[in-house]
C-alpha cells in the first residue's frame, strides 16, 4: 500500500472520527494530570520546590522533561504531520535529534549542573561560568 501515501497521491489525508478522539483523549489526560498535581502541590510554595522539584525527582521523570524542553513546540506539532504525510523519510531528523540530545547530555547538562542555576538566563551572573566561557558572555 505505499501509493497511498500522500507524497505520491497528492491528496492530503485529513482526521477521521477515531483521531479526533485520541486527540482529544490526550488533551484530557495532559490536562487532568497538570490539575491533579497542582492540587496535590499546592502547598509547595518554595520556588526551589517549584522549578526544581526540590532537586530530589529521579531519573525518568528529568530526563523526559529534558527531552521535551529540547524541542520547540512547533517541532512536537510538526512532527507527527509530517510522519502522517511523507511516512519513514522524517526519520533522517529524527536521528539527527538523538545525536544532538547525545551530546546535548554530555556537555551542556553536566555544566549547567555544575553551575547550579536553574536558567540559562541565570548564567550570566554566575562565577564558574565568568571563569570558563568570559568572552562568550560580554
Amino acid at each position: 500500500m505505499a501509493e497511498d501515501y500522500s507524497i505520491n497521491t497528492g491528496v492530503v489525508k485529513r482526521f477521521g472520527t477515531v483521531d479526533y478522539v485520541l486527540f482529544s483523549l490526550t488533551l484530557v489526560i495532559s490536562a487532568g494530570i497538570g490539575v491533579v498535581f497542582a492540587v496535590l502541590d499546592r502547598k509547595r510554595n518554595t520556588t526551589k520546590e517549584f522549578l526544581l522539584g526540590g532537586r530530589n525527582m529521579s531519573v525518568f521523570p528529568v530526563a523526559f522533561s529534558l527531552m521535551v524542553t529540547f524541542m520547540s513546540a512547533l517541532t512536537l506539532l510538526g512532527n507527527p504531520a509530517e510522519i502522517y504525510n511523507y511516512h519513514t523519510m522524517f526519520w533522517y531528523l529524527c536521528l539527527a535529534f538523538i545525536i544532538a540530545m547525545f551530546f546535548a547530555a554530555h556537555i551542556f547538562i553536566p555544566f549547567f549542573y555544575e553551575l547550579g542555576v536553574t536558567s540559562t538566563f541565570e548564567v550570566r551572573g554566575s562565577p564558574l561560568c565568568q571563569c570558563v566561557c568570559v568572552s562568550c558572555l560580554r
